[in-house]
C-alpha cells in the first residue's frame, strides 16, 4: 500500500498503526483480518480499550485540573489587583485622551468640556 497523503498527522497515525498491528500480531500471533469472529469478544475488546481510555482521560483531567486552578487563581489575583487601580477620570484639559490599562481592553476615551 502506497500512501499518499500529504499530512504529517496522517502519516503518524498511519505509521502508529502500523505498529501497533506488529504488536498485536506477535501477541496473538493472527492478524485482526484473520482472527475469528465472535460479536462477544469483540464488543469486550472495545469495552476494555474504553474503560483504558476513560482511566487515561481521568488521570489527565486531575492534572490539568491543578494547573487550571492555579491559572485561574493567578488571573483572578491579577484581576483585583486591576480592579484597585483607581480610575484616573476625565483629564484636566480641555480635548479627548483615550486610556488602557493593557493591550487588548477596551479603549476608554474622556471627553472633557468646560
Amino acid at each position: 500500500m502506497k500512501v499518499t497523503t500529504q499530512d504529517q498527522i496522517v502519516k503518524q497515525v498511519i505509521k502508529k498503526l502500523d505498529e501497533r498491528s506488529n504488536v498485536g500480531y506477535k501477541k496473538y500471533g493472527v492478524t485482526l483480518h484473520d482472527d475469528e469472529p465472535s460479536l462477544h469478544k469483540w464488543l469486550n475488546h472495545i469495552q476494555e480499550e474504553l474503560l483504558d481510555a476513560c482511566n487515561y482521560i481521568e488521570k489527565l483531567k486531575s492534572e490539568t485540573t491543578d494547573v487550571l486552578i492555579d491559572k485561574i487563581m493567578k488571573d483572578y489575583l491579577e484581576e483585583d489587583a486591576v480592579s484597585a487601580t483607581p480610575d484616573p477620570g476625565p483629564p484636566d484639559s480641555l480635548g479627548t485622551t483615550t486610556s488602557t490599562l493593557y493591550p487588548g481592553d477596551i479603549n476608554i476615551t474622556y471627553t472633557h468640556v468646560k
